[in-house]
């Protein structure tokens, strides 16, 4: 349609300019019109949309001015929502016949589209939507604000937590976005959504983070969860000075606040490699769990803190306590439906038996979570189960299984933001792809690599260790993402130096690039 009025676009453009219009022939003859005779076609293909005076002049002229004015008011202020549903749409307009309209705009074919076979949720063409919304700006501005905010009540209401923080925040309520984002925050962390919760707190001003007891807390938690530690104890500093100014949200808030304190110094800790006060803080917030809370928000409590008194007790090198702790948390976990730390409990007690030389062990405590329905657990697709699953497969010379495991862990730990669980699944894959060429279980230089002379084969949990060193880690570090002592870390360089022929860790590093071990 475009090229057929001689305007001349490369295949791209076209693609892009279809894509931009979704197809809509009057905006397309309306692209051809702007374009005609313009040398610059890649620079306006990408700007065409509301704010082009041919096809806003278009809509507004010959297609809303031959609507009923309540049409009109209809489409205007429906125009800020992603998707509509006919509730939805009562909550912005404050009337009772938005199904009806819906189905009418549909009949109409005003550029309405259904999203489901029932007819219950529609989009409006997306240029269609803009032009609105740029129309709406124009001509209602100070109505913007609160059809937003009334969406963000509807969808709360829904507990839908993403579409209600979007909508609050784009109402300018920072003191509404802070209540929803608070409230929703803990169940978003309990169920792995790390990188979810992040995106919230990082559009919110950092002042209003920082003055918010539980949003502070919330932002402690994304970061120690993924293994990071700086800017926690900021966090807590900050956490705590809100408590004390009374930016809590409220008692029963304030309640579950307490004992959360000492779990992320405890988490904190650990990932410090100060094992004596991971512990104590880990009891203490376990005493510290009060009464009276909700039975699902105290049992999350009470059963984080016996995974991370677990967590501690495995670093400290106790593996047999650490255990029994895992297994303790689990009924707490389950009843509270927390799917990360469920998940990692069971991940954790994996990581045990294939430390204990068990990968047979391993594989059957991960098969036996993944194979629960989502009503018997509630860690039924845990990044973490999926990738101790992989390296339990791995060991056992499972290589395509193994693969297998590995990719789903690292699917979903990057859409989750589990760092510390997307390293692992990329190490095992690592570990795979040289399993796959080589056939042995021990990893050797690549023939014609680097420097001279034999070298003595590096283990697969030595080139972990290796590997993770290369890119940076402690050696805390390295202990907690392989689940073993900082002594063990040790014990692992030694030898790999010995082989390698290398006097510290800086020159292992360097010896095995030359020699092809770290890719």
């Amino acid at each position: 349609l475009v090229t057929s009025t001689g305007v001349d676009l490369t295949s791209a453009e076209v693609e892009e300019l279809t894509d931009r219009t979704e197809g809509w022939a009057a905006a397309l003859r309306l692209a051809a019109v702007s374009l005609r005779g313009r040398p610059d076609h890649a620079d306006l293909v990408r700007r065409f949309g509301a704010s082009h005076r041919f096809i806003l002049d278009y809509v507004v002229e010959e297609v809303l001015a031959g609507l009923p004015r309540e049409t009109q008011d209809f489409l205007l202020r429906t125009s800020i929502l992603e998707r509509l549903s006919g509730s939805l749409c009562d909550a912005l307009t404050g009337r009772a016949d938005g199904q009806a309209r819906l189905e009418a705009l549909e009949h109409l074919n005003l550029l309405i589209i259904p999203l489901d076979d029932e007819r219950r949720w529609y989009r409006y063409h997306a240029l269609f939507a803009e032009i609105l919304r740029a129309r709406l700006a124009t001509v209602h501005p100070d109505e913007v604000a609160e059809l937003h905010a009334r969406a963000s009540a509807w969808h709360e209401g829904q507990g839908d937590d993403d579409e209600a923080i979007g909508h609050a925040l784009r109402s300018g309520d920072l003191e509404r976005t802070s209540r929803i984002v608070a409230i929703a925050s803990g169940r978003h962390i309990s169920a792995g959504e790390l990188s979810t919760v992040r995106g919230w707190l990082e559009a919110l001003p950092p002042e209003v983070v920082r003055g918010h007891a539980q949003l502070s807390v919330s932002s402690a938690w994304c970061l120690v969860l993924v293994s990071e530690t700086e800017g926690v104890a900021e966090r807590l500093a900050d956490a705590e000075r809100a408590l004390a100014d009374g930016c809590d949200g409220g008692r029963m808030m304030r309640l579950a606040l307490v004992p959360q304190l000492a779990l992320i110094r405890s988490e904190l800790a650990a990932l410090e490699g100060d094992s004596a006060t991971a512990i104590a803080q880990a009891r203490l917030a376990r005493d510290l769990v009060p009464a009276g809370l909700p039975a699902a928000t105290e049992a999350t409590l009470r059963g984080t803190a016996t995974v991370l008194l677990a967590f501690a007790l495995a670093r400290a090198g106790d593996l047999d306590a650490a255990a029994e702790a895992y297994e303790a948390a689990l009924p707490d976990l389950r009843a509270g439906g927390n799917r990360f730390a469920t998940g990692r409990a069971i991940g954790d007690l994996a990581r045990i038996a294939l430390s204990r030389g068990d990968p047979g062990g391993a594989l059957r405590l991960c098969e036996a979570e993944l194979g629960r329905t989502p009503g018997e657990s509630a860690a039924t697709d845990s990044a973490a189960v999926w990738a101790v699953m992989a390296s339990a497969r791995a060991e056992l010379g499972q290589a395509e299984l193994a693969d297998s495991a590995a990719r789903r862990a690292l699917e979903l730990a990057t859409r989750t933001g589990d760092a510390p669980c997307a390293r692992l699944a990329q190490a095992t894959l690592d570990r795979i792809r040289l399993l796959l060429s080589d056939g042995v279980g021990d990893y050797r230089p690549r023939p014609g690599a680097g420097r001279q002379g034999p070298v003595e084969a590096l283990t697969a949990r030595e080139l972990e260790v290796l590997r993770l060193v290369a890119i940076g880690r402690s050696n805390s570090q390295v202990a907690t993402e392989l689940f073993v002592t900082v002594g063990t870390v040790k014990s692992h360089l030694h030898t790999i130096s010995g082989k390698l022929g290398a006097a510290n860790r800086v020159e292992a590093v360097a010896h095995g690039r030359e020699l092809g071990l770290l890719g």
